[in-house]
């Protein structure tokens, strides 16, 4: 990927309105005092939970690529598990990104994850491997039987994080309970101008040159399929977002909801990529998805 591209994406990224509540149209789930919890989400409860691993997921591996930190209250108990997955186009990111994530879930009751993965370099593409890290992070978490009930994990996703997570679902359905896709593409043949070098880089190839294997990295593609069935998913997008459009989340929650998957579809009318100005609406929103679902405390 050329240094054009990456710089695209960062001032993409950078450009994000000051705060201001915007407005929420919601599907399959009740938007009810999410303002008034803004300041309460950005404070970390002291003493609860505290950094409890930070390792590798796959033996033999550097933590810059296979890394994991781990977070869990201070019991003797299993707990739904979430584990996050950091976004970054696919070539870039960390876990470091998704700590905060972690620990205020790990506050909330439950044990909370936030891995690295295999990124895509100019020369070499992350697809399917990013993918399979993703399930070797699954599988690692779900053997901390100490802290994990491994019935009850859910992938939360952030852009590039989130399309990895729900291809992960689709390529193994069953394995986890449940996905969270914040901003992330769920049908990269209608990716916007700006997302497809991306994509093309993640893939190793064009459009042009393999459509098939478009398809393939899709989750989009398997919704028809089944695979979705025993796994709840979740929906964000915003509106104004120049990565994924809005349409994108539309189209795979109509998919969803027909195929009789229980699917739930936030989408904020003024959010940019991620929901970075409304954060700690897209906190509580999260964080109510995850209670109403399988994988209460």
């Amino acid at each position: 990927m050329t240094m054009t591209k990456r710089m695209s994406l960062v001032v993409v990224l950078a450009v994000v309105a000051a705060y201001l509540l915007p407005s929420l149209a919601v599907k399959g789930i009740q938007a009810r005092g999410y303002a008034k919890q803004k300041t309460a989400l950005n404070r970390l409860q002291s003493g609860r939970a505290t950094g409890n691993v930070t390792t590798t997921y796959v033996a033999g591996s550097t933590r810059e690529r296979h890394g994991i930190d781990g977070y869990w209250p201070d019991d003797n108990r299993q707990h739904a598990t979430v584990i996050v997955i950091h976004g970054g186009g696919w070539s870039g990111g960390a876990k470091e990104s998704a700590r905060a994530d972690c620990k205020r879930l790990a506050n909330n009751g439950y044990a909370a994850f936030t891995i690295n993965y295999t990124l895509t370099t100019e020369t070499v593409p992350s697809f399917p491997g990013a993918v399979e890290d993703v399930r070797a992070a699954v599988q690692w978490v779900s053997n901390l039987t100490e802290h994990v009930d491994r019935r009850r994990i859910a992938l939360v996703g952030y852009s590039a994080g989130g399309h990895l997570a729900l291809l992960y679902a689709a390529r193994y359905p069953g394995e986890v309970t449940g996905v969270i896709n914040v901003s992330g593409p769920t049908d990269l043949l209608k990716a916007p101008e700006i997302l497809k070098p991306y994509a093309e880089d993640f893939l190793g190839a064009s459009a042009s040159d393999n459509l098939e294997l478009w398809k393939e990295a899709s989750p989009i593609t398997y919704v028809n399929s089944g695979v979705y069935a025993k796994t709840r998913i979740g929906l964000l997008a915003g509106g104004v977002d120049p990565l994924v459009l809005p349409d994108d989340a539309q189209a795979m929650y109509d998919a969803l909801r027909n195929a009789h998957v229980e699917t739930t579809y936030l989408h904020l009318g003024n959010g940019n990529h991620c929901l970075l100005e409304a954060q700690a609406v897209r906190d509580a929103i999260i964080d109510d998805f995850l209670k109403v679902a399988r994988w209460k405390p």
